[in-house]
């Protein structure tokens, strides 16, 4: 594998998409992809979590989320990642974790995330999640889905 480029982290953008309630297998004998909005998504990379605070996890949305340069993140200056070093990505796994603050379950379509630099743009997606394939996130289930690409190559 090549050098990491020591370059630190400009702006990372998180897309998260609800599975519909036809996409969504069932489970526990209710398919609703989203059992409310008071449940908490953060992103782990580069050895710490971001709150991704999604605007909306109705069943078919996507939601996009910024840190970093043109964040659009709730309470971006904790959120900010342009301190941190691209090489971290390397060093620590990375994933989304679910946190339901009440019994709710989230069905996941689609995860990608895009770190980037001031020269480059790294894709982090999660192979879980390729093809037709849906997961659930709760506490039946698991709250964490990984991102496949725990280093980044040059």
């Amino acid at each position: 594998m090549n050098a990491i480029p020591n370059e630190k982290i400009s702006r990372i953008k998180v897309e998260l998409q609800t599975a519909t309630p036809e996409r969504a297998p069932q489970t526990q004998g209710d398919n609703n992809p989203i059992a409310g909005d008071d449940s908490w998504i953060y992103l782990g990379l580069a050895g710490r979590e971001f709150w991704c605070a999604p605007r909306s996890m109705a069943a078919g949305k996507t939601d996009t989320i910024v840190f970093g340069d043109d964040a659009t993140a709730n309470n971006a200056p904790a959120n900010d990642p342009r301190t941190l070093d691209l090489a971290a990505i390397a060093r620590y796994p990375g994933y989304i974790r679910f946190a339901p603050r009440t019994s709710d379950q989230w069905c996941v379509e689609r995860v990608q995330v895009t770190v980037e630099t001031a020269s480059k743009r790294y894709p982090l997606t999660s192979e879980t999640l390729e093809g037709e394939a849906v997961l659930w996130l709760g506490q039946h289930s698991g709250y964490y889905l990984h991102l496949d690409t725990f280093s980044v190559k040059v």
